[in-house]
């Protein structure tokens, strides 16, 4: 009887682990080509999500970060039209992965509205300036209950940036 008790409490730990909805934060910097040129491919910084939150619904399996529609010296200039990009599984192996963990339903609540809101603007919605991948990332990061800090300087350095966030988040990185 303890046998059989103990397998079911391994199986119902095991699927509640399973249940949650999983946050995980990518920087993809650019990259230099087998002649040496360098390859720019978008978005610089991204998330994952997967798993089925704890009160049920759907499944998620998804990536989204945010760059402009189209890569020109316009994105110099001011405001130029964006949207959310997937990125496929080898852009996503050849990323860093910083951190990742579990996210409770209240916090992916969060996350999705925090989403939401980004999809939510039209028109010229990307600035270098105030609203690129790493001001994204930053909107999702604090929307999952992350620390992120305030320093414009990382808002152009998706990878310093997501260090940055990583270690005012000690014990995130797991997963």
């Amino acid at each position: 009887m303890l046998r059989i008790l103990l397998v079911l409490l391994v199986f119902l730990c095991a699927s509640s682990a399973n249940a949650a909805v999983e946050i995980a934060f990518f920087s993809h910097e650019l990259q230099a080509s087998g002649n040496g040129e360098r390859i720019v491919e978008f978005p610089h910084a991204f998330v994952t999500l997967r798993g089925r939150p704890d009160a049920g619904g759907r499944a998620i399996n998804g990536n989204w970060g945010f760059t402009a529609d189209s890569i020109s010296p316009a994105i110099l200039a001011g405001p130029v039209k964006g949207r959310m990009a997937s990125a496929g599984k080898a852009y996503i192996r050849a990323s860093r992965r910083h951190m990742a963990f579990r996210l409770s339903d209240s916090q992916f609540g969060s996350v999705q509205r925090a989403y939401k809101s980004w999809l939510a603007v039209k028109g010229k919605s990307y600035s270098l300036e105030t609203r690129n991948c790493v001001h994204f990332i930053a909107t999702m990061a604090r929307a999952a209950g992350l620390a992120v800090p305030d320093d414009q300087a990382l808002m152009k350095k998706p990878t310093a940036f997501l260090e940055a966030v990583a270690a005012r988040n000690p014990g995130r990185a797991g997963l």
